[in-house]
């Protein structure tokens, strides 16, 4: 099973089938620390109870692996780390898509472009990325790529923050990897995250990054090395990040080759089928 309402659904239905072996993949968990205490104990109590017809686990990222053992859902024998399967080879721009995403974008010649990917809710913090965007030079543009509920509130707040000009958010898309060429880097302002697999086809896009420091990001961007990390909830460092990648590009260069290299030796379809 996968996914935390299906996870527990699924786990419970089939040990009341008698499914001999029942093994459940952690993506992240339902529970973290922007919710109420009783809502956050509810989860962690209903994941306890799936766990219990549970032979094995996989866990996505060290941090949901940590957090499983940490709250007693398993127990190291029955639980393996694994990575997302993203054949990152396919997302690399072939020659000229860059110039083509930006045509089809209608974006003005010479801008320079931060872009993200996600659902318009508040765990991915896109009202955040808009108030780093409003922070940027004139010749910064945002897009955003994915839809959600906060969608009419985040056009109030660009519309307020005088930025709707060049904070563009795109809706959703089923050609990610169309759009990626388009930008010069990809910065996440999520407050918590699983591991997010937007940031391994960034990656495999040879895209810089910038990410918020929450735990499972921490294990594709290495502040420094494979990219640039600020705290959640930070519009200007966020911003202050942005700038120091997009005024150094020799150095984000550097530091996406870095990523890519790292993501090529762990986060492919062949080492998930080793797991």
């Amino acid at each position: 099973t996968h996914s935390s309402k299906a996870g527990v659904i699924g786990r419970l239905a089939a040990a009341r089938a008698g499914v001999p072996r029942i093994v459940h993949t952690w993506h992240g968990f339902p529970f973290n620390e922007f919710q109420s205490w009783a809502r956050r104990t509810a989860y962690i109590r209903l994941e306890r109870i799936a766990a219990k017809h549970t032979d094995a686990f996989l866990g996505v990222g060290t941090d949901t692996v940590t957090t499983a053992l940490r709250l007693g859902l398993t127990t190291p024998e029955r639980v393996r780390l694994s990575w997302p399967a993203v054949d990152v080879d396919a997302y690399a721009a072939a020659p000229g898509a860059r110039a083509q995403a930006r045509r089809r974008l209608d974006l003005p010649l010479g801008v320079k472009v931060v872009g993200s990917v996600g659902r318009l809710t508040f765990q991915k913090g896109p009202e955040i990325f808009a108030k780093a965007v409003a922070r940027l030079p004139d010749d910064v543009f945002g897009l955003w790529v994915g839809g959600g509920p906060m969608a009419d509130r985040l056009a109030k707040l660009t519309a307020k923050l005088g930025v709707e000009d060049r904070m563009r958010w795109l809706g959703h898309t089923d050609d990610v990897a169309a759009v990626l060429p388009a930008f010069d880097l990809m910065a996440m302002a999520s407050r918590w995250e699983g591991l997010p697999c937007v940031l391994v086809e960034a990656i495999g896009a040879g895209i810089p990054l910038v990410a918020t420091a929450v735990p499972s990001n921490q294990d594709l961007v290495l502040a420094g090395e494979t990219g640039l990390l600020v705290p959640p909830e930070d519009p200007e460092r966020l911003a202050g990040a942005i700038t120091a990648m997009l005024d150094d590009p020799a150095a984000a260069d550097r530091m996406a080759e870095r990523a890519r290299g790292r993501v090529g030796e762990w986060f492919t379809p062949a080492h998930l089928g080793t797991v």
